[in-house]
C-alpha cells in the first residue's frame, strides 16, 4: 500500500513539476508535500554535479559540499547523496557508484517501482534538511575526517548515513554478501536509514529505537519495552534462544543484558530488524557469527518465519513485515530500478 509523494524532476537547477499518484489504494490522492528528485524522464534517479543542486540544498550547503570534497549527487525523493571519491572502485568511478546507491534507495523506497515513494510519511521524515537525512558516501580521506565533516554538514543536511571507502573498497567475501557484495552492503545502509530515521519516527510504537535512559556501552537501563521491533531484538539477543548477536557487542549474558559498543536500540535493534528482513525477503545473508550459545541465526526466508512465530514477540514483528503497508521490502531487490517497466 501507498501514501503517494509529489515528484520533482531537476535538470541542473530547474524543475518541471509533476504529481505521481500510486494506484495500490483505492483512495491514494497525492500529497502536498514535494519531494525533489534528480531523475531521468523515466523516472531513475540521475547523477549530477554537486554543485548543480542550490535549488534543493542552498548555497551554503552546495559551497561546504565542495569544501570536502564531494562532487557528484543524486537527490532520490528528496533524499540527497553526496560522493566524495575521486576514484575507481569496482571498476565503478564516482558517477557509476553514485548511480548505484541512488538505484538501491529508490528501490528501497518505491519496492513496487511505479514512480512513487511507498509512504510519504516515512519520507517526510527522510527528506534532506537540517532536521533530515543525507547519504554520505566517503572518500578516504573524509572517512578519516568524517567527525568533523558529519558536524559540519548537519546544521544544513541532518544527519548522515555514512557508506565508507573502506567498505567499498573491501575485500569482502561472498560467504557475508554474496557475489554482488557492494550492493549488498549498499541496502545494508540503505535499510538502516529507512529504519533508524524514517520509520522510528513516523510509527514509533511499531519502529522506535531510543537510546534514552542506556548506560554507556550497556543495554542496562535502555527502554527495551518502548516499541514491538526493541521487543523482539532483545528477547532475540537475550533469551535462553539467544538467536542474534552483533559482532560488536563483547558479552551476551542470556536473561540479563549485553554489552559492547552496539547495545542499545539504535544500533542493536536497527542492525537486527536489518538482518532478519534481508533473510526474510531473501535479499541477502545475516552479516555477523551467531553467539556460540544458543540457536543459530536463520538463513532462509521460511527459518525466518518458523522462529518469529514462536514467541508472541515475534508473532507481532512478522504481522508488521507481512503488513504491505509497512513497505518492508514485499517485492525484494531486483537490483535494477526502473519504474516505467512496472507500471
Amino acid at each position: 500500500m501507498k501514501k503517494s509523494v509529489s515528484l520533482k524532476i531537476a535538470t541542473g537547477a530547474a524543475l518541471v513539476s509533476f504529481v505521481a499518484f500510486a494506484c495500490a489504494k483505492s483512495d491514494d490522492t497525492a500529497s502536498t508535500a514535494s519531494s525533489n528528485n534528480t531523475t531521468t524522464a523515466s523516472g531513475r534517479p540521475t547523477v549530477v554535479e554537486c554543485s548543480s543542486l542550490t535549488t534543493e540544498l542552498g548555497q551554503t550547503a552546495v559551497t561546504k559540499l565542495a569544501e570536502y570534497g564531494y562532487k557528484k549527487c543524486s537527490m532520490v525523493f528528496g533524499i540527497l547523496i553526496a560522493n566524495s571519491n575521486e576514484v575507481t572502485i569496482r571498476e565503478q568511478d564516482i558517477t557509476a557508484m553514485t548511480q548505484s546507491i541512488a538505484d538501491i534507495l529508490a528501490e528501497a523506497l518505491d519496492n513496487d517501482q511505479n514512480g512513487t515513494a511507498d509512504d510519504s510519511t516515512v519520507v517526510a521524515q527522510l527528506k534532506t534538511s537540517s532536521t533530515g537525512t543525507w547519504i554520505n558516501v566517503q572518500s578516504q580521506a573524509n572517512q578519516t575526517n568524517e567527525d568533523t565533516i558529519v558536524s559540519a554538514m548537519s546544521s544544513y543536511l541532518g544527519k548522515d548515513m555514512g557508506i565508507k571507502y573502506s567498505w567499498l573498497a573491501g575485500d569482502y567475501t561472498a560467504s557475508m554478501y554474496g557475489t554482488i557484495y557492494e550492493k549488498h552492503m549498499i541496502v545494508e545502509e540503505v535499510t538502516h536509514l529507512m529504519h533508524h530515521y524514517g520509520y522510528a519516527k513516523a510509527y514509533p510504537t511499531k519502529w522506535g529505537v531510543s537510546d534514552d535512559g542506556c548506560g554507556s556501552n550497556t543495554s542496562s537501563g535502555c527502554d527495551w519495552n518502548q516499541s514491538t521491533l526493541t521487543k523482539l531484538a532483545f528477547e532475540a539477543m537475550t533469551s535462553s534462544s539467544n538467536w542474534y548477536y552483533h559482532g560488536e557487542n563483547t558479552t551476551n549474558d542470556n536473561g540479563s543484558h549485553i554489552t559492547g559498543s552496539c547495545a542499545g536500540p539504535s544500533c542493536a535493534a536497527v542492525e537486527f530488524i536489518m538482518n532478519v528482513v534481508m533473510e526474510y525477503r531473501n535479499i541477502r545473508h545475516h552479516d555477523s557469527d551467531n553467539a556460540s550459545s544458543g540457536t543459530a541465526f536463520p538463513t532462509t526466508s521460511s527459518g525466518i518465519a518458523t522462529i518469529l512465530e514462536s514467541t508472541a514477540n515475534g508473532i507481532a514483528m512478522k504481522a508488521i513485515l507481512d503488513d504491505a503497508t509497512q513497505n518492508q521490502f514485499i517485492k525484494g531487490m531486483t537490483w535494477s530500478y526502473n519504474p516505467t517497466s512496472s507500471q
